[in-house]
């Protein structure tokens, strides 16, 4: 798809939601992945490399207050990597997360065992709307931390981030995951 092929399609999820001007800047420029343009009208878009935002499977876009906000994911699966998750790691990168996604919706539980940073837990429905958050999850506890509901996906990034971000319930995540997602936020199949 072409930049301008991609910043239109941005710019349709912009007009569904109603945006006319969005600092998409600084949110996505975290991510060092974007590229941002502008519209006659004053309403911003953006694109990011390998299509459009959020429709590749290692990325997730979660449109925050308004402003997109990239994240380079890891994917967890199948039940072996969903068992490890973001255990024994020491750090991860602001900009990346582990995206843990099941193959039908279902009540989700985590616990911190092994886990030696703290996360925000985002747990995410069929559509890709953000049920709930377990924010700043304390490593190493055994304390479950569960969804509202039942999701589609839990996406696991630096603990903070998600308030830092404005990412909150409601916020709605675009990846190839959320196949129930309305129609404008919906990612072709691949």
């Amino acid at each position: 798809m072409s930049r301008q092929g991609r910043a239109a399609a941005l710019g349709a999820v912009v007009l569904a939601l109603g945006m006319t001007q969005v600092p998409w800047a600084v949110p996505l420029a975290m991510a060092g992945t974007a590229n941002t343009g502008g519209t006659d009208d004053g309403a911003a878009t953006a694109t990011a490399g390998g299509g459009a935002l959020g429709c590749a499977a290692e990325r997730i876009t979660l449109l925050a207050e308004g402003a997109p906000v990239v994240f380079d994911i890891e994917i967890a699966d199948d039940p072996e990597e969903q068992a490890r998750g973001l255990m024994f790691r020491q750090s991860l990168p602001r900009e990346a997360g582990m995206l843990f996604v099941y193959s039908r919706p279902q009540p989700a539980s985590f616990w911190m065992k092994n886990t030696m940073i703290p996360l925000d837990m985002i747990f995410i429905d069929d559509s890709g709307r953000v049920l709930n958050i377990a924010a700043e999850t304390v490593p190493y506890s055994l304390a479950a931390r569960s969804s509202e509901g039942v999701v589609r996906a839990v996406l696991e990034i630096n603990g903070g981030l998600a308030a830092e971000l404005g990412i909150g319930p409601g916020t709605q995540a675009l990846h190839p995951a959320f196949e129930a997602a309305p129609e404008g936020l919906r990612c072709p199949a691949e």
